[in-house]
């Protein structure tokens, strides 16, 4: 009973650890698509992927550049692209203007 005890103390102490272990961010871009995000980026903020496993990307113009996206490309892309994929969220969050049937 001790050890159980200090086990759900420990886990009480430490919500870090374990909202670490899954990630998920809503992507405003391609209907939440997190392999389509990845794949193309988002070129009408002037960047484009490079290497999207890593999350990197080339800024085309400095002067249209939009860095949230870029940003939210480094933090998804890097995670390898499966932040907002589940599921539910696929199904859930479909952009009315996609004609596919849901899968």
């Amino acid at each position: 009973m001790r050890k159980l005890m200090a086990m759900i103390m420990t886990i009480g102490l430490c919500p870090s650890a374990f909202a670490q272990m899954g990630h998920y961010e809503f992507i405003p871009y391609y209907g939440n698509n997190p392999f389509v995000f990845c794949k193309l980026g988002v070129p009408e903020d002037c960047w484009v992927p490079t290497d999207p496993q890593r999350g990197k990307y080339r800024v085309i113009d400095r002067k249209c550049f939009k860095s949230y996206s870029a940003k939210m490309y480094e933090r998804v892309c890097s995670k390898g692209g499966m932040s907002a994929a589940t599921p539910a969220s696929r199904s859930a969050m479909r952009d009315p203007a996609d004609a596919s049937p849901g899968l």
